[in-house]
């Protein structure tokens, strides 16, 4: 004799995975708004295109769900982690895994009015100034990190978020 409600419940484990992965999308989808938004706050006052460009992408590839919180902007990296010796030296633990700076020294030739040609050895570098055209000497610009304290001060947040929406999957399978 067939146990009754059987085909019920067999029918409800195999819809299990899916509700599963859906309750951690939406969860995960959920929590990272909140670094995104405190991102964004944090980065407005280094510039409004980054700021702009801070994004949540959320992924689910062969069965697991994987979610970031993105820098569209070109300079985003730079300015979490700075640059040269000025940025490694502000940095200090501000943001985690290890950044690599070019701290130098770098050589360059510079000729002289005799027609000689001397090389030099600077800690730092010149650039061509995009908006005046006169060129500049830089050591780097210090870390202005916004998006790892953004994502450290929503760490418990986030996992309440991903938590409530796990909660909801009894309601999914009735």
């Amino acid at each position: 004799m067939p146990l009754e409600g059987l085909d019920d419940l067999r029918e409800v484990l195999d819809r299990l995975p899916d509700v599963m992965l859906g309750a951690a999308e939406r969860g995960v989808a959920k929590a990272l708004k909140l670094p995104q938004a405190e991102a964004k706050m944090l980065a407005q006052s280094i510039s409004s295109q980054m700021a702009g460009s801070i994004v949540t992408v959320v992924l689910r590839v062969a069965g697991k769900v994987t979610g970031h919180v993105v820098v569209g902007s070109e300079i985003g990296t730079y300015a979490e982690f700075g640059t040269g010796p000025v940025g490694q030296a502000s940095n200090n633990g501000k943001a985690p895994g290890k950044a690599t700076y070019s701290i130098g020294p770098w050589k360059h030739k510079r000729r002289l009015k005799s027609g000689e040609i001397r090389e030099y050895a600077r800690d730092g570098w010149v650039y061509k100034d995009p908006k005046t055209g006169k060129f500049r000497f830089t050591r780097g610009q210090p870390a202005r990190p916004y998006l790892y304290p953004a994502w450290k001060s929503n760490e418990k947040r986030m996992i309440q978020a991903v938590a409530e929406e796990s909660g909801k999957i009894g309601g999914e399978l009735t």
